[in-house]
């Protein structure tokens, strides 16, 4: 049992410290999958060192296939949803597409022409999403024509689709102008 106990904290640990892309549940799961593994392996009479290095290499190959499906994961959003085409979605696909993407979506998002990103279908989800909000009208005006959707602020830029409540609400050109002139009004 403490041989057990041993494996358990000694792969969580390995985890813990070079894999920042597992959840904590991940962490356990495969440190409890893989100690329980190597308890079988020694009752049945197996040099304890030959399972400790089997261990090591079967516990960075996971790692490794991890990251590569985040990577995976990562380029295919890049490329759905920030790159100019067209691409039909839904908002609720959107969010699950990036769920743990968010840190890794910012600075690229952050990266690029603001204009370019108003163009992206990522920003058109959202847009469309907070114009439905909002019953496709200006919250201040009520007019539900040419609405656009405006950022309150900016510092939750790249993740729109975790903060759009808090950030963004739809405005007619008009209100929208407005807006950032008393924005430019404040910040003078």
């Amino acid at each position: 049992m403490l041989y057990y106990l041993f494996n358990a904290l000694f792969i969580f640990l390995i985890l813990f410290f070079f894999d920042t892309t597992l959840t904590l549940f991940n962490k356990v799961a495969y440190a409890a999958t893989l100690s329980f593994l190597a308890s079988i392996l020694f009752y049945f009479g197996i040099n304890f060192w030959f399972i400790f290095l089997g261990l090591v290499v079967l516990l960075f190959l996971l790692i490794g296939i991890h990251k590569l499906v985040y990577i995976f994961r990562l380029y295919n959003f890049k490329k759905r949803y920030l790159q100019l085409h067209n691409y039909q979605s839904s908002f609720s696909q959107l969010q699950k597409e990036s769920k743990g993407l968010c840190k890794d979506i910012k600075p690229f998002i952050k990266a690029m022409n603001y204009n370019d990103f108003l163009q992206t279908p990522y920003w058109k989800i959202i847009a469309t999403k907070v114009k439905k909000n909002a019953n496709y009208q200006c919250v201040y005006c009520k007019a539900t024509t040419n609405l656009e959707v405006h950022h309150k602020t900016y510092k939750n830029h790249g993740c729109e689709h975790k903060f759009w409540k808090e950030d963004l609400i739809s405005l007619c050109s008009a209100c929208h102008t407005k807006e950032h002139e008393a924005q430019c009004e404040k910040s003078h």
